[in-house]
């Protein structure tokens, strides 16, 4: 049975530009290129979310206006870009990818071995994501693993969310899920 690797929001808003981007999640972009590269080999399914947002979203009450629709903000990072005819790309205007359609289909439509999951920010979409398709496998009764990869998840500096202690925190919570971090 096929693996799935999610490659999380390595979108230049979080990356490179913007008012979310923080240039030490790049960190994670060789162990992520790896990851992409060894599942392109063994012929495992790549999908890719893209964080992607309409001017009026309602998630900008609670964080500021990012990767607007159409700008280059919601486009994979350079590094991964190269890949992109390797994954399937999932716009998602949410905080968690789980709930987009696309990855509905994915997970009605396919069974894997496991899903193995990278990118960021991993407090946020990351655990999220996670936590949602722990829940949904669970539910479904099905013994998919999960697992998260500790060098190929990052999350943002700020003034009130320190990146490794909030890094740190969201891997704990998700190996308490039951989620494995590698």
């Amino acid at each position: 049975m096929r693996s799935l690797l999610v490659v999380v929001d390595m979108v230049n808003g979080f990356v490179n530009f913007g008012n979310l981007a923080d240039s030490k999640i790049n960190k994670i972009t060789p162990k992520i290129e790896s990851l992409i590269k060894e599942s392109i080999l063994e012929k495992n399914k790549i999908v890719a979310f893209c964080d992607c947002h309409e001017k009026n979203d309602i998630e900008f009450e609670t964080y500021p206006e990012h990767c607007l629709k159409g700008t280059k903000e919601c486009e994979l990072i350079p590094e991964l870009k190269v890949f992109k005819n390797d994954m399937q790309i999932i716009n998602k205007p949410t905080t968690n990818g789980f709930v987009t359609t696309a990855f509905q289909e994915i997970i009605k439509n396919e069974q894997f071995e496991k899903v193995v999951v990278c990118g960021c920010c991993t407090d946020i979409c990351v655990q999220n994501f996670c936590a949602s398709l722990k829940e949904y496998f669970d539910n479904k009764n099905i013994d998919t693993k999960i697992m998260v990869v500790k060098d190929g998840v990052y999350t943002f500096d700020s003034p009130n969310h320190n990146a490794e202690e909030c890094n740190s925190r969201a891997l704990t919570e998700m190996e308490n899920l039951g989620i494995e971090v590698i």
